[in-house]
């Protein structure tokens, strides 16, 4: 007869197995298994937030611990759910039958399948994942800072000596040559340039977006191009040709 001492192994272990103890926590460990697999796989799809995975597992882990108290202290019998008898209140024939029971190896081992199918898949596919990341040519990054390009804003527009606009209306003003027709006739107005300062602080391209008539546009467009080098724009820290617009003002006070 079979020593029912808390403290031979042997005598925990068929209790366990007497309890179901072990068949529930195979099980629940299968069911857990699958349950984070799916959550894993649906993240993504269902863009699921990050609290999720960690909440599935605080929720598992509870579980665990009451299945395991409730398997071991409650039994499911024809009668019902019946608090579990000691083995000494269980007639011998009737505990060997239940430590001997199939039921719970069949349902054991299909869990054990289940945990170790769901294992290898999980594997697989992290393999697979990471092999595909592997093998992904990668892609070459286009600097975004294009030496050829004619920016319209960056984060350091160009500025014209110290102060920028204000110097720079000084030079035309100090440089601008009065067409002498147009003075006599008392034409006036403003001529609106656009031009571009390259990254080397020349001026060039220089063009009238809205002019008054073509000596006035012309003289602009002159005075504009024999500017001194200014300071260029930079775009991320690097020199870069950038657009830039003025108004020349021809007045006769």
């Amino acid at each position: 007869m079979m020593e029912n001492s808390p403290h031979n192994i042997s005598w925990f272990w068929n209790e366990l197995k007497r309890r179901k103890v072990i068949r529930v926590i195979v099980a629940y460990i299968a069911a857990a298994f699958l349950l984070i697999e799916l959550i894993l796989i649906i993240s993504p799809l269902l863009q699921l937030h990050s609290w999720v995975l960690p909440l599935a597992f605080i929720l598992l882990g509870t579980g665990f611990i009451l299945s395991v108290w409730v398997s071991w202290v409650y039994d499911r019998t024809s009668a019902g759910i019946v608090k579990t008898r000691k083995i000494k209140e269980e007639p011998e024939e009737e505990l060997e039958k239940l430590i001997n029971a199939h039921e719970w190896k069949v349902t054991t081992l299909v869990s054990l399948v289940v945990i170790v199918a769901l294992v290898v898949f999980h594997v697989l596919t992290e393999n697979r994942r990471a092999s595909q990341i592997t093998e992904t040519q990668e892609i070459p990054v286009k600097d975004a800072v294009d030496s050829d390009h004619v920016y319209l804003i960056v984060e350091d527009m160009p500025q014209f000596a110290v102060s920028g606009y204000r110097d720079f209306r000084d030079y035309i003003d100090q440089e601008i040559i009065y067409p002498e027709r147009c003075r006599e006739e008392g034409i006036s107005g403003r001529v609106y340039v656009q031009f571009v300062v390259k990254s080397d602080g020349s001026v060039d391209d220089v063009k009238v977006v809205r002019g008054i008539n073509e000596e006035l546009n012309e003289e602009a467009v002159r005075v504009i191009q024999s500017s001194p080098r200014w300071q260029p724009g930079k775009h991320k820290g690097k020199a870069v040709n950038v657009s830039y617009s003025f108004p020349v003002v021809f007045s006769l006070e």
